[in-house]
Parts: C-alpha cells; structure tokens; sequence
C-alpha cells in the first residue's frame, strides 16, 4: 500500500538532484532543470495528497487495515451526518448496521474528516491558487503583450487547449452520468 508513496519520494528526489544539478554558475536553471524542478514539486503536491487519509488515499487504506475496520469513511460520515441531525432535532440514521470496530473508530474518525477537508482548503489556497494565478498571468500576458516568440504564444495556445478541453470533457461526463441516473429505467411505470 506504501509502494507508491515510496515511489513518488525516489522520483522527487531523482528530480530534484537533476535539477540542482544543471543550475549555472550565475544561478539560472536551464529548460531541463526548470522541467524537473517543476516535476518534483507537482510530485510533490501528489505526495502530499496521500495524506488526504480521509479521501481513501492509500494511507487510509493502511490507517483501516491496521484499526482492523470495514468501511471506516461510511460509518465516520453516518456518525457525523447523525451529529448534525441531533444538531437539527431530525431523525436519527440507523447506525447499528455499521460494523462494531467501524462505529467505534468512526466516532473520533468522523472529527478528522472535517479537520481534512479544511486542511484540503488551506493547501488549495496556499499552493494551488498562487501557481494558477502565476501561470495564467504568464499565459495571458504573452497575449496581450507584443513582442513574444511565436513558440511561446503557441505553448499558451496549447496549454489552454488542453486544459479546456480537459474541462469540457468532465462537464460533457458529469452531465451524461446526470442524465442516464435520473432517466426512468426501461420497463418500469
């Protein structure tokens, strides 16, 4: 379960070497060290994503075999969502169908979840938005400033091709998924 992570730590440390390695004497970083360096920390970001244990990464894979749990994240949500019902003064799921080693471990499990997702918030803020922001200041910016290469213009073009069509590609899915869930089943009336 750990083979990963172990992977992604030799390819951030490979990447990492390569790039201090080609920095020149006056301290700039070549094409091919920028492309490592901008690799590992990519790498980087995955590894620490890892540690997102409560979005069933291979650590939480681990933390469940190692509690001795069955389905630890369905239990964890059930006790919470019955948290916020007491919370509302609704009824209350049925939380004797989870497992007993579940129920028991999802009770402080549950905390961690929400501790997660407001960890995911800061590391989105604190990493993410910065580089997206640099990058398609950099994209933009060869737009609407003169004087750009053609190939630098043409990497722009491609790389918001490519995003977009990334983008498309998951609205085009998610609305098929919509549409064929919420469909009436053949033969049903």
């Amino acid at each position: 379960m750990l083979a990963g992570m172990l992977c992604d730590l030799l390819v951030i440390a490979v990447l990492t070497l390569v790039g201090a390695v080609t920095i020149r004497p006056d301290g700039t970083v070549p094409l091919v060290g920028g492309v490592c360096l901008a690799l590992a920390f990519a790498t980087l970001l995955r590894l620490v994503w890892q540690f997102y244990f409560y979005l069933r990464t291979d650590l939480y894979y681990v933390a469940v075999t190692v509690l001795g749990c069955v389905d630890l994240q369905a239990a964890a949500q059930r006790i919470m969502a019955n948290r916020l019902r007491r919370l509302a003064r609704r009824p209350l799921a049925d939380e004797s169908v989870l497992h007993p080693r579940d129920r028991a471990v999802g009770r402080w499990y549950s905390w961690l979840i929400a501790a997660g997702y407001t960890f995911s918030i800061v590391t989105l803020l604190i990493a993410l938005v910065p580089i997206g922001r640099k990058v398609l200041g950099t994209v933009f910016g060869r737009f609407t400033d003169g004087g750009h290469p053609w190939p630098q213009v043409a990497d722009s073009v491609l790389f918001l091709g490519l995003n977009l069509a990334e983008l498309t590609l998951i609205l085009f899915v998610s609305v098929r998924s919509r549409r064929t869930s919420v469909r009436p089943r053949e033969g049903s009336g």
